[in-house]
């Protein structure tokens, strides 16, 4: 018998203004029933069948497929291009950026409106300029106007890349590539020896981009909602 808890995310629920909760195959105590919660979620390994199986009989949806990349640096190479920290006074340039850039996510309809969707990145991408969660925004400008962003946290000897997004205007010129590597170059100068790179299974281009440097897939998870 597979036995599951469900726990409240604090967060997400003040944020989105309703109860939003999570699915947990592992910790031995919930918070809540499910009844209790607005919308629940589940974040399955592709390997463990039998809890793929269990949530879809629970009434669950899929959502989407998420791949984590794992890129080694230790033969970064070194800093070739020209991004600067984001400052404050630059947030409000950054939202409209990110704050499109991303809507078919997981925060997309039916289960999170468009301005929830926008607010979400909005809010994620502005706490990275303050150093909340994510701990700064790199940006690249052109002209005097951002074309791209990327966002990182570091920990220990693990970085994360957090948010890439490119100026819809601006796409296929090289700007990610140029982001990816200042995010490598930043990472190595935290001392940080790999960069984890989260992204959606049908985002192909962000696929082969991470693979081009050399990221290999180190884990999939499958999302459901009800």
């Amino acid at each position: 018998m597979i036995e599951t808890t469900t726990h409240l995310l604090p967060w997400e629920s003040d944020f989105f203004q309703r109860k939003i909760g999570r699915v947990d195959f592992s910790s031995p105590k919930g918070d809540a029933c499910e009844e209790a919660f607005d919308l629940l979620q589940a974040k399955i390994p592709a390997h463990r069948q039998p809890w793929l199986h269990h949530i879809q009989r629970q009434g669950f949806q899929f959502v989407e497929g998420e791949m984590l990349f794992r890129l080694p640096l230790t033969n970064c190479a070194k800093k070739t291009t020209a991004c600067h920290r984001a400052i404050e006074a630059e947030i409000p340039e950054l939202c409209d950026l990110f704050g499109g850039a991303f809507p078919h996510s997981r925060w997309r309809a039916p289960w999170f409106s468009q301005g929830e969707n926008q607010r979400f990145y909005q809010q994620w991408i502005s706490n990275a300029v303050l150093g909340r969660f994510d701990d700064l925004c790199l940006v690249k400008k052109i002209a005097g106007q951002i074309v791209g962003g990327v966002s990182l946290r570091v920990r220990n000897e693990e970085a994360t890349l957090g948010l890439l997004a490119v100026s819809p205007t601006q796409r296929g010129k090289g700007i990610a590539c140029e982001l990816l590597a200042m995010a490598q170059h930043y990472s190595v100068t935290q001392g940080a020896k790999w960069l984890n790179i989260a992204t959606q299974t049908q985002n192909l281009l962000a696929i082969r981009l991470y693979q081009s440097f050399g990221a290999e897939i180190h884990h999939i998870h499958y999302w459901f909602y009800r």
